[in-house]
């Protein structure tokens, strides 16, 4: 039995079993692909990423404070 069913192991899906199962909920990940296709990378890590594995400042090319995602109907959000 689970707590949530999850259809889609793209990163939404991914993130949303990631915190889900990391509260104690039992959860089920489904995608239609029998093997999970090529990462997804923009090149952006994250401050929790920053915050767990600390980068030394050296190796930072350029920071982003803000960000625009545009999804592939044209809605803006961020």
């Amino acid at each position: 039995m689970y707590d949530a069913i999850i259809v889609g192991a793209g990163p939404a899906g991914n993130v949303a079993a990631l915190r889900l199962s990391s509260k104690g909920h039992r959860v089920a990940v489904l995608d239609w692909r029998f093997d999970i296709g090529d990462k997804l990378c923009t090149g952006i890590v994250g401050t929790e990423c920053g915050e767990a594995f600390p980068i030394p400042s050296e190796l930072i090319y350029r920071q982003a404070n803000s960000a625009t995602f545009i999804s592939p109907n044209g809605r803006e959000f961020g």
